[in-house]
């Protein structure tokens, strides 16, 4: 493409007049904001609001260049941004003094540059080329790489001529790469990432959470990398990605009992986490499925469509794919280390993807026909694992995907259809999970083992699947024999009992910060089932029910300070249109069962109906409790006191019209329109 400066050199004298220098410091470059420190001298404007170092990355020398070619190769950009990417900005007020100007050598004129979209689309109109021109056999995968699909596509098929090893299905990517925010020609670039996303909690606080995390979540799903994490996270000289350690800190909060405002704490590290997610601040795709994972441990609000586990669910499926999670990484020059963790990543996603499609009730994203990644295995963890985790992660992702491949086999709709059909889909399911039983360890699998907590977690997903499965009834089930109906409802009534009997050992272990989105739902599924029992005809199945349903009440109260779906349910079950319905059935069986009783022994039958009133009474208790609770109410935007911050107070707050600038500076801002007032931030 010829340059613009062979064609019209008046032209071009104008344009350089107008350009401005290109040369910003690493932070403002990395959230693409104007820098003036080239004009005013460094440290810019920005970091001096901020009280952050201003460092200006080193510049490589430049060979001379060539009619046609763009002012900044590849390799240089890249350069550029690994050695601001890498940096977690500090709290600390940074160094005041200003930093020389660098030029070129032989150099008489300050650079110029074209605006970023053209330097972008540059990059962009590149990226095949450049692609096409490395070693597709030998060079290793070591920062981005490229999945080229299946056979059917196009860059499949290319590469197929020139690779000799068919399997292969990742090979790395260029070192070009779409902008994370793309500019407007001749506007600079609006900055869509608040600067509260570079603000970091106090070292003290950080501890806590990051330490919670891998205590309670990271060995039930272990997404991140542990000793890496770590590793960057204590060594002054390096620091974690920025994504990451907000996702890692909100699952934290989720998880700490040491800290009182959890609420406010996980409020704060989404809003960071998703400005960073939504303007693609990382570079690291693999960074992006972490983080849409870690995301699901946020409860925003009660819409479960359009946010929440199903859509984070989602979005991390849809950036594995296009990936190639699903396709094995054993033959690609990949390093060992992140095969072992590319692998435990997708098994986790898979095993959400099930998870939330059981809890709603909405089709799978992800088909497990279309994947070759193999199954997980004990190689997949070091040696600081414990042996009750690795037992966990590897049959619970069996589990799953046994329970993926069934209901897409036999539970379509297609297969509803028929009453036949019906009755050998249930006899396939109760095959499969009784062979995955079978081939648990004895330490999982004995009941008479002491239950530990991945053991309770395990069984947990089994016993809903089975509620969830069996209490199935289609429109016409005159052909089904009475048999198999019994045998489902007493699958069902024993699967509910032994949810109930999880939550109770979890909840005295004090464990129930370590239960995922879909546990709400599970209990859900056993009280719904506990629920039909207590309008039973037989007393003495109404009776036993009475005391399941007010221990899952106050389980699911309890729970309900974690997770907001669970304060939802319990509220159905406090004040939904069937309470009334559950009370009267409740209080007509407790005169029957008194009569029965009073035959044989009056006073034990007088004890029998006090502990009963006992019961109503308590369960009473509970419906008395505070109708909007802290933890449950959308979070309040007015100013908290200082003494109830425990995040570091926001840095910017001190020049409202910086701060205003971050929100309301775009392409329309020359428009006579009135502005908002800036939004408020919960530190």
């Amino acid at each position: 493409m010829p340059n613009s400066s062979d064609c019209d050199p008046g032209v071009s004298t104008t344009l350089r007049i107008t350009r401005s220098i290109k040369r910003a410091c690493g932070d403002c470059h990395a959230r693409k904001v104007k820098c003036d420190g080239a004009i005013n001298g460094f440290p810019c404007r920005n970091c001096r609001l901020a009280k952050v170092h201003c460092v200006v990355p080193d510049r490589r020398k430049r060979r001379a260049r060539v009619s046609g070619q763009s002012s900044t190769t590849g390799e240089e950009r890249l350069a550029i941004q690994t050695s601001t990417q890498r940096r977690v900005v500090s709290s600390e007020p940074g160094p005041t003094e200003p930093i020389a100007h660098e030029h070129d050598e032989g150099s008489s004129q300050p650079e110029v540059s074209v605006s970023h979209r053209t330097a972008d689309a540059e990059y962009a109109r590149q990226n095949l080329v450049e692609f096409f021109s490395q070693d597709l056999q030998e060079k290793p995968i070591q920062t981005r790489l490229t999945y080229i699909g299946s056979d059917l596509s196009t860059l499949g098929y290319l590469v197929r001529q020139q690779s000799t090893n068919q399997r292969v299905h990742h090979y790395p990517s260029s070192n070009s790469y779409a902008p994370r925010i793309p500019g407007l020609q001749g506007v600079p670039a609006p900055n869509l990432i608040p600067k509260d996303a570079f603000v970091l909690p106090p070292r003290s606080v950080s501890d806590i959470l990051i330490g919670a995390y891998f205590q309670h979540i990271h060995g039930i799903f272990p997404i991140i990398d542990q000793k890496e994490f770590l590793t960057q996270y204590i060594n002054p000289t390096s620091a974690p990605p920025l994504l990451l350690f907000h996702v890692i800190c909100l699952a934290g909060s989720h998880a700490t009992s040491t800290l009182d405002n959890t609420q406010e704490l996980k409020s704060a590290f989404f809003r960071r986490a998703k400005a960073l997610f939504d303007g693609r601040y990382e570079e690291d795709r693999m960074h992006m499925v972490q983080a849409a994972l870690l995301l699901t441990w946020f409860s925003d609000g009660g819409d479960d469509v359009g946010t929440n586990a199903w859509w984070w669910i989602g979005a991390a499926t849809r950036i594995a794919l296009g990936l190639g999670m699903h396709r094995d990484v054993g033959p690609s020059k990949m390093l060992e280390r992140d095969k072992r963790t590319w692998r435990k990543i997708w098994w986790c996603l898979v095993q959400f993807d099930v998870l939330v499609s059981l809890c709603y009730g909405r089709p799978q994203n992800i088909n497990l026909d279309d994947c070759d990644t193999p199954p997980l295995g004990v190689e997949d963890f070091d040696a600081s694992t414990g042996e009750d985790e690795v037992s966990f992660c590897i049959h619970h992702a069996k589990l799953c995907a046994d329970i993926s491949l069934l209901l897409r086999a036999h539970f379509s709709l297609k297969t509803q259809k028929s009453p036949n059909n019906w009755s050998a889909s249930l006899q396939a399911l109760d095959a499969k999970l009784a062979e995955w039983l079978l081939n648990l360890p004895s330490a999982l699998r004995d009941r008479g083992q002491p239950t530990s907590v991945y053991k309770s977690m395990l069984f947990l997903t089994y016993e809903t699947a089975l509620i969830q499965v069996h209490r199935l009834r289609l429109p016409s089930t005159d052909d089904i024999p009475s048999m198999d109906l019994l045998d489902n409802d007493r699958i069902c009534i024993e699967a509910a009992s032994k949810i109930l009997f999880i939550f109770e050992e979890l909840d005295k272990r004090s464990a129930l910060q370590k239960c995922w989105f879909c546990a709400p739902s599970a209990l859900f599924t056993a009280l719904v089932q506990v629920q039909a029992q207590l309008r039973s005809d037989n007393p003495i199945i109404s009776l036993q029910a009475q005391d399941k349903y007010a221990s899952g009440l106050q389980i699911l109260q309890r729970l309900s300070q974690h997770w907001l779906m669970a304060a939802s349910v319990w509220r159905l079950f406090q004040f939904g249109p069937r309470t009334d319905d559950t009370r009267t059935t409740t209080q007509e069986v407790l005169p029957s069962i008194g009569n029965l009783l009073e035959r044989n022994s009056a006073n034990e039958g007088h004890q029998l109906i006090a502990n009963q009133t006992a019961s109503k009474q308590n369960a009473a208790e509970h419906e008395i409790l505070t109708e909007e609770r802290e933890w449950i109410n959308f979070l309040s935007f007015e100013e908290e006191q200082p003494g109830d911050v425990h995040i570091q107070p926001n840095r910017w707050e001190e020049s409202s019209s910086e701060w205003q600038s971050l929100y309301w500076r775009d392409s329309l801002g020359g428009l006579d329109l009135q502005q908002p007032d800036p939004p408020r931030s919960i530190p």
